[in-house]
C-alpha cells in the first residue's frame, strides 16, 4: 500500500503538514482569504496538476481579495503534496459517514 498525501516516511513533509501555511487563507468549507478546500476541488476535481500549475502561477479570480501569491518556490513535489491532500480532504468530509453498527 502507497502514503498518503498526509502521511511521510521518516517524518518528512506531508501534504497535511505543508497545508499549514495555507490555512490562513483557505478553509474547507468557507471563503477567508481564498477559496475553500471544497471550492478548489469543484474546480480541479481528480486533477492536482491543476491545482499545483494555480499555486505556482495564480491569478486573480476575485476582485474584493487580494491576489494570491505565487507558491512556485515550494517544488513540484511540495506543491503535489498539497493539492493530493487538499482532494483527499474534501473526499473525506464529502463520504457518507458509516452509520453501521459494529459488533452485532
Amino acid at each position: 500500500a502507497g502514503l498518503g498525501a498526509g502521511e511521510a516516511l521518516g517524518g518528512g513533509p506531508t501534504g497535511e503538514k505543508i497545508f499549514r501555511n495555507c490555512a490562513a487563507c483557505h478553509a474547507l468549507d468557507r471563503v477567508l482569504a481564498g477559496p475553500s478546500l471544497i471550492e478548489m476541488s469543484s474546480v480541479y476535481p481528480n486533477d492536482p496538476a491543476g491545482i499545483v500549475a494555480w499555486a505556482k502561477a495564480p491569478g486573480r479570480k476575485r476582485m474584493e481579495f487580494a491576489p494570491m501569491p505565487s507558491f512556485a518556490h515550494l517544488g513540484d513535489e511540495q506543491l503535489l503534496l498539497v493539492a493530493e491532500y487538499i482532494l483527499e480532504t474534501v473526499r473525506a468530509a464529502s463520504a457518507p459517514a458509516d452509520t453501521t453498527a459494529s459488533g452485532s
